[in-house]
């Protein structure tokens, strides 16, 4: 047992020796600096590029991209063209040639187009990528942007496929199928406008004479009133109560006519005293009977005398108006 704690304690104490050893051996720490604060990096001024040059070295270099899509043309056009600083000339040219690479969902693309120039009276190479605007000058169109300019290089240049030209031809004819459908529902919605213009027209013509026929109404019946008041104007004259056979019509063509036995009690004037009204009953004991005109009636539905019979007489009367006048006044009515 002691020799095992000897044997410990010595272990012990080399472990120890060699840790302080190898603590006298290290240098000592040396205080950490700390990190230069963060600048942005000078700018420098990038070297100018030639596009003319760099579009020779893609043609060049490329030759499976940049190749020879179209030859022996003849396209004379109008274009606005940028150079290598950036000053935009109007020129006119005509294309000899176009250059391009073969784009595999596109196609054949244009990029350089080797042309006659004829403001500066010689051949020159053309970027598609510098021209602002194209234009034909007999058809007077203008193409402005990139992509329309390249479509349009595809397209007069002879660079579709029979594919892309089927396609274009089928696009071109479902532009015009739905122009013509636009055009046919501006068509409908013009004319609906104008029906609904001519019906308002219409209900507004209409309302004005079921105005003015209204208005003409209102007069007739003014003047009906006015005929009226003409009839009925003068005074009420009780008789003595005297017999008469008189045949009645409610209906203007003397139909549906009737005789009556009847007692005139009175009669009724107009303006200018004469009888337009007889006052007629069963008995001689009422008050003043129904009216029975004689002549003109102010409605049609009124009883209008046709012939009267006064007895012993048994001829009809022939003026009745002056035989009512012959008849007997009494002071007031029965």
């Amino acid at each position: 047992m002691t020799a095992l704690l000897w044997a410990a304690f010595i272990i012990g104490a080399g472990i120890a020796a060699v840790y302080f050893a190898s603590r006298r051996a290290s240098p000592p720490e040396q205080p950490t600096a700390a990190p230069a604060p963060w600048r942005p990096p000078t700018p420098s001024t990038p070297p100018r590029v030639d596009l003319d040059v760099l579009a020779d070295i893609l043609a060049a270099n490329a030759a499976p991209r940049a190749a020879k899509l179209a030859e022996d043309l003849s396209l004379r056009i109008a274009l606005e063209y940028a150079d290598a600083d950036g000053v935009v000339t109007e020129r006119e040219i005509t294309i000899n040639r176009i250059d391009g690479y073969q784009h595999e969902q596109f196609g054949r693309t244009p990029t350089i187009l080797h042309a006659y120039c004829h403001l500066r009276g010689a051949p020159r190479r053309f970027l598609v990528s510098r021209i602002h605007a194209l234009g034909n000058r007999e058809t007077e169109t203008v193409i402005e942007g990139w992509l329309p300019i390249v479509e349009w290089l595809r397209a007069h240049g002879g660079l579709l496929t029979k594919s892309q030209v089927a396609q274009r031809e089928a696009d071109a004819a479902e532009l015009a199928e739905r122009a013509a459908k636009g055009e046919a529902r501006m068509a409908k919605r013009a004319a609906d406008r104008a029906e609904r213009a001519a019906k308002g027209e219409a209900r507004m013509a209409k309302r004005a004479a079921d105005r003015a026929e209204r208005a003409a109404e209102a007069e007739a019946w003014r003047a009906e009133l006015a005929r009226r008041d003409e009839l009925i104007a003068g005074d009420e004259h009780f008789v003595t109560p005297t017999p008469a056979q008189i045949t009645i019509s409610r209906n203007p063509d003397a139909a549906a006519a009737e005789t009556l036995a009847v007692m005139v009690l009175g009669y009724d004037t107009n303006s200018t005293g004469q009888p337009t009204v007889l006052f007629c009953a069963k008995t001689a004991t009422a008050k003043r009977g129904w009216d029975a005109y004689i002549g003109e009636t102010l409605l049609d539905h009124h009883a209008r005398i046709l012939t009267l019979v006064a007895p012993p007489v048994p001829e009809p009367v022939g003026d009745i108006a002056a035989w009512a006048l012959t008849l007997p006044k009494r002071t007031a009515p029965p």
